[in-house]
């Protein structure tokens, strides 16, 4: 695969799961302003997947692995904090501090989002 049809590929992937984890940020928030509480079986089963480490699909192996060099950037055990991230998402637990680690992984992503979409343009 040349290397646009690759960065192509990423940034189509990256785009769903991007837009997927925005929204549960934005619904979250809201909700935790109003006491309430919230969560998507799709974030859930996105982290859960992530932490499976027999996991085959591609995008998903290239997003862990993006997750894990972040995590142990931060001196941090990556399984065990996308397991805690799955399980406060699950329970509801959208907390200040859960809320900031997910904007800090989305943060992450849409650097990779951005650039793939850079060296599609032949910009990096």
């Amino acid at each position: 695969m040349s290397n646009i049809g690759l960065n192509s590929n990423i940034f189509h992937s990256f785009r769903g799961y991007l837009d997927m984890l925005n929204h549960y940020i934005v619904d979250a928030n809201y909700a935790r302003i109003k006491g309430e509480k919230y969560n998507d079986h799709r974030v859930t089963d996105f982290f859960t997947a992530l932490n499976n480490q027999k996991i085959i699909d591609p995008n998903l192996r290239l997003i862990r692995s993006i997750i894990q060099s972040h995590y142990r950037l931060q001196g941090k055990e990556p399984n065990q904090s996308i397991l805690e991230i799955a399980k406060k998402v699950e329970n509801s637990e959208n907390d200040v501090n859960i809320m900031t680690e997910l904007e800090d992984l989305l943060n992450v992503l849409r650097e990779q989002y951005n650039e793939s979409y850079a060296r599609i343009k032949g910009e990096d």
